[in-house]
C-alpha cells in the first residue's frame, strides 16, 4: 500500500506534485502537437507512459528509497534525460523544448545549484543526441497557436508553484530560527539562575 505522506521525506512529496502536474500538462501539450504530425502508436505509447505513469513510479520509487533525496537528485537526471529525448523525438518545437528545458534546469538547480545546472543542461543534451542519433535530425520549431499558449500558461503556472514552495519553506525556516533563538534565550536564563543559585548555596554553606 501507499507509505503515510507523514513517513514520506517533504522533498519527494513537493517533487511528486510538481511532476505530476507538470507532466499532466505537458501530455495535453505534446499531446495536441503530436496530433498534428504523423506519429505512430508506439510513440503515443510512450507519451503516455512518460507523462501520465512515469511520475507515479517515480514518487513509488523515492518515496521506498533509504536516502530520498540522493533517489530525487537522481530522478530529477533522469527527467532532464528524458525530455531531452521527447524534444529531439519532437524535432525541436521552440516552445515545448523551452518549457521542458526551463523546468528541467530549474528543478535541478534548486537542489543542487550551478553543479545542478550543469547536471540538467548535459542531461538534456545528452537525451536530444541519442535521440537525434537514433531517430534522425529534423527541425520544426513551429508550433501552432493553441499549443504555443498552453506552454505560456504551463512555464508561467509551474514558475509560480515553485515561487511559492520556495516562500514556504523560506518562511518555515525562518519560523523555526525564531523559535530555536527563543529556546535558545530561555535556556541561557535557566543557566544563569542557576548559576545565580549555586553561588548562593556556596555562600550560605561558608562558615
Amino acid at each position: 500500500g501507499m507509505i503515510p505522506a507523514t513517513k514520506t521525506h517533504w522533498a519527494v512529496r513537493v517533487n511528486h506534485r510538481h511532476r505530476t502536474g507538470g507532466f499532466a500538462m505537458l501530455l495535453v501539450i505534446v499531446g495536441l502537437h503530436m496530433a498534428r504530425q504523423d506519429q505512430g502508436l508506439g510513440v503515443w505509447l510512450a507519451l503516455v507512459g512518460q507523462f501520465a505513469v512515469y511520475p507515479q513510479v517515480a514518487f513509488w520509487i523515492a518515496s521506498r528509497a533509504p536516502d530520498p533525496i540522493a533517489t530525487e537528485i537522481n530522478l530529477l537526471r533522469l527527467d532532464a534525460l528524458s525530455l531531452g529525448a521527447w524534444i529531439a523525438l519532437l524535432h525541436f518545437p521552440l516552445w515545448i523544448s523551452f518549457v521542458m528545458v526551463i523546468s528541467t534546469s530549474q528543478n535541478l538547480t534548486l537542489y543542487r545549484g550551478k553543479q545542478g545546472w550543469l547536471e540538467a543542461v548535459a542531461s538534456l543534451i545528452l537525451g536530444c543526441v541519442l535521440t537525434g542519433w537514433i531517430a534522425g535530425w529534423t527541425l520544426q520549431p513551429q508550433t501552432d497557436p493553441l499549443v504555443t499558449a498552453l506552454a505560456i500558461i504551463a512555464i508561467a503556472l509551474y514558475l509560480f508553484s515553485v515561487s511559492v514552495e520556495s516562500q514556504r519553506r523560506s518562511m518555515r525556516l525562518r519560523d523555526t530560527r525564531q523559535e530555536l533563538h527563543a529556546k535558545e534565550h530561555a535556556l541561557q536564563q535557566q543557566l544563569t539562575e542557576i548559576q545565580s543559585l549555586q553561588a548562593q548555596i556556596a555562600r550560605t554553606g561558608q562558615p
